[in-house]
């Protein structure tokens, strides 16, 4: 009796942990996503020049000769909207694995393959603007 007692209840803590993984699993690979977009829009909105890096996201909001455009406001929303989806795991902050993956996929767009694990001056600047645009949307969620 007490062998089939603990074997129900190991095979309960089986169940109940591969779900709650599983759970865990599929938000990563919703934030996953999320960085990737938000590394695509840095990529494609960014620019490093000799005065340095040119980004539009929020950063026209603090030049009043310079309005936005509404189509503008809506992607950035769009991608503010994206990266907090599945941000409920992201409560504390930055995790490690949050930063390693803005990380390992600025990194993996200049070079073939997985990348090179090492962040030239455009690498960098990308990675800093990514970091940038989800703070500022992680900070207006609050």
């Amino acid at each position: 009796m007490r062998t089939a007692i603990f074997v129900v209840l190991l095979l309960s803590a089986v169940c109940i942990g591969s779900s709650d993984a599983g759970w865990l699993r599929r938000a990563w690979e919703n934030v996953k996503n999320a960085v990737r977009d938000v590394v695509d829009w840095v990529k494609s909105h960014c620019s490093v020049g000799t005065g340095g890096v040119s980004c539009e996201f929020n950063r026209r909001r603090r030049d009043v000769h310079n309005v936005p455009d509404n189509a503008t406001l809506e992607s950035e929303n769009k991608l503010c909207d994206k990266i907090l989806h599945d941000s409920i795991i992201l409560q504390q902050g930055f995790t490690f694995d949050l930063i390693k993956d803005v990380f390992e996929e600025v990194d993996r767009g200049h070079s073939e393959g997985n990348g090179d694990d090492i962040l030239e001056v455009e690498e960098f600047s990308q990675f800093m603007e990514a970091l940038e645009v989800l703070h500022f949307c992680f900070s207006r969620a609050e």
